[in-house]
């Protein structure tokens, strides 16, 4: 799936063939997936951004669109591997993070978390869509979620490097155990648990690693 101006591509890699999703925006500026290939979102360009949610059927069909979600721009979307909730992050101007059922594109209760910073990735943990990381430049901070009766517990984990670390992130990636693994442009290697973010292991490389 990738944009060609304002509408989407579905590219079959099984048959081959084509499909096109028009849209009525000018641009989109940010795109997901559902792993589970019946899913895909996107964002438009342009202040108070909306993100629609296509289902892939033949012919594709708006399922809804969500505003409110930022006032300037949307820095990142993803989907859970099963398909059930859509995370969002804006940057600007406000910086949230919010997570939405996608059986009917409601807000989950206490799943709004303002950020102290800025953040430009999300990346769910693919066997757990209660655990995340969100990343940055310098710096990396575990989400994690917890049900509590008819609502959720959303906290931010505190960061496990000293704040004035000297900190480029290059590469990242989940493990199967559920750790959270990053590198940095000074070939530092770091793992962190994926529950509390705390830090696990690390360990120095003889160069730079730009890729996990």
């Amino acid at each position: 799936c990738y944009p060609v101006g304002s509408n989407l591509c579905l590219h079959s890699l099984e048959d081959g063939t084509t499909r096109y999703i028009p849209s009525p925006v000018y641009s989109i500026s940010r795109l997901c997936a559902d792993p589970a290939g019946a899913l895909v979102a996107f964002c438009e360009n342009g202040t108070s951004p909306r993100v629609s949610v296509y289902k892939t059927d033949n012919p594709p069909r708006l399922l809804y669109t969500l505003s409110d979600i930022a006032e300037l721009e949307v820095a990142d979307l993803a989907f859970s591997r099963c398909g059930s909730r859509l995370y969002t992050l804006s940057l600007a101007t406000s910086r949230r993070l919010c997570v939405y059922c996608t059986e009917n594109g409601q807000l989950l209760k206490g799943c709004s978390l303002d950020l102290p910073a800025r953040f430009d990735k999300l990346a769910v943990f693919p066997a757990h869509k209660d655990q995340l990381a969100l990343v940055r430049n310098s710096a990396v901070r575990i989400v994690t979620f917890k049900k509590s009766f008819e609502t959720y517990i959303a906290k931010l984990h505190p960061n496990a490097l000293p704040s004035d670390a000297d900190v480029t992130v290059s590469a990242y990636t989940w493990t199967a155990t559920g750790h959270f693994m990053f590198s940095t442009r000074a070939g530092a290697l770091l793992t962190l648990d994926g529950s509390n973010g705390s830090l696990l292991h690390a360990c120095q490389a003889a160069t730079p690693i730009t890729g996990i």
